[in-house]
């Protein structure tokens, strides 16, 4: 596959991840970005300091908030049942083929970590994080770790 079949390949992906996405898109695909751009950020201000990052520090926990909203809480179970697949077959199909097994063998850890003393960068700007004042959070915070490992 050549770098334009690739380039193809990648936009096709990220359209259909937008329109799969029920709210907030933009600022979920600029946390992708950061995220995959930025790979040895070690918090979440520094994700939003990066330059692919192109929104406030705080639409990134509101993002987050949001990335799954059901049309009614007695729906709820049934449609995050069809989001997930319908999210699993679209990483699938971009995935290659397994050599081991016939099938990809994902594992994720979302265990969230309480964080009570986390801090927070207050910015006017978005320059460098020494511009910023930094103060403890007004309420708790919980932070999960995500972590897959394809084809084991």
């Amino acid at each position: 596959m050549d770098t334009r079949e690739n380039i193809s390949q990648l936009q096709q992906f990220r359209e259909e991840l937008y329109w799969l996405l029920p709210a907030r898109r933009d600022a979920l695909l600029d946390l992708l970005d950061a995220l995959s751009g930025s790979p040895y950020a070690h918090s979440v201000v520094e994700l939003s300091l990066s330059p692919l990052f192109r929104r406030e520090y705080s639409s990134i926990s509101d993002a987050i908030d949001h990335v799954f909203q059901p049309s009614s809480p007695e729906k709820a179970d049934e449609e995050r049942w069809v989001w997930k697949k319908e999210l699993a077959r679209l990483i699938g199909r971009c995935l290659p083929a397994p050599r081991h097994r016939q099938f990809w063998l994902l594992g994720t850890d979302g265990v969230p970590i309480p964080r009570p003393f986390a801090l927070r960068v207050y910015r006017k700007n978005r320059g460098a994080p020494s511009e910023g004042k930094t103060r403890g959070a007004v309420k708790p915070r919980r932070y999960a770790v995500s972590c897959q490992q394809p084809g084991l």
